[in-house]
């Protein structure tokens, strides 16, 4: 009998052991997962950057110096033109003026290095109020910037909510853009009114859209790679919620 109880604790203590060295294992590898995600995302933002300032330093100059030519800055070199053929080349050179600047603050938003995520956050909602949504703005007062690792993850969330809402919401509607520190995390929070995802939705917690949705997979990653999570989940009369967790140690 006591042999038979000592050679079941024997047994019980190795698969402990087993299932211990299993789960260090495990946690290994999620640790080197996430920092491989992370050392991803830091590439793409360089190349971001990079791409941004060419595209500033180049294209975006040549543009403006056309614009300026056709509003007659030039000294004289559209005389050749009629005023109205002339305003209307001036029309489109300033349309592609803005739609690279456009491109350019996608790609990575001065105001982000400049002013921090608050900043940066605040330009995305001034974006949709100029396109007719009805935007609520709420952020918590920090007393310093965040890192930022974690400023760009938070700001690419909010760019890929916010892009959603303009695909998905069917039109205009009322936009709330919150960032507040709930219960020992801080939390990004962008909640719309709109018509929400079309198609059959997952049943359960969290639904989300079946099908290919790659940008609510990238937000669940990027959060992952800084330590934090994210929540997706649509309203019963319409609508979707994107909240963005990061513990403040992180």
């Amino acid at each position: 009998m006591h042999l038979e109880l000592l050679g079941a604790t024997i047994d019980r203590i190795q698969r402990e052991r087993e299932r211990g060295a299993l789960l260090a294992t495990l946690r290994e590898r999620e640790q080197r997962l996430e920092h491989m995600v992370g050392r991803m995302f830091s590439a793409q933002e360089e190349e971001r950057r990079r791409v941004s300032q060419e595209l500033h330093d180049g294209v975006a100059q040549t543009a403006t110096a056309l614009a300026r030519i056709l509003e007659g800055v030039g000294e004289g070199q559209t005389e050749a033109l009629p005023a109205a053929e002339r305003d209307r080349l001036a029309g489109i050179a300033r349309a592609l003026v803005r739609e690279l600047r456009a491109v350019i603050g996608g790609l990575r938003p001065t105001l982000l290095d400049d002013l921090g995520l608050q900043a940066a956050l605040r330009s995305l909602a001034d974006g949709l109020e100029d396109d007719g949504y009805r935007v609520s703005f709420c952020i918590t007062e920090h007393a310093s910037r965040l890192s930022p690792t974690v400023e760009i993850a938070l700001f690419r969330v909010a760019q890929e909510a916010i892009t959603n809402v303009r695909k998905h919401a069917g039109g205009p509607c009322a936009v709330a853009i919150e960032l507040r520190i709930e219960s020992g995390h801080l939390c990004l929070r962008i909640r719309d009114s709109g018509r929400g995802p079309s198609g059959r939705m997952d049943a359960g917690a969290g639904a989300r859209p079946t099908g290919r949705h790659v940008g609510i997979d990238v937000m669940h990653e990027r959060m992952s790679a800084i330590g934090g999570h994210l929540e997706w989940s649509a309203g019963a009369d319409g609508g979707v919620t994107v909240t963005a967790h990061l513990p403040e140690s992180a």
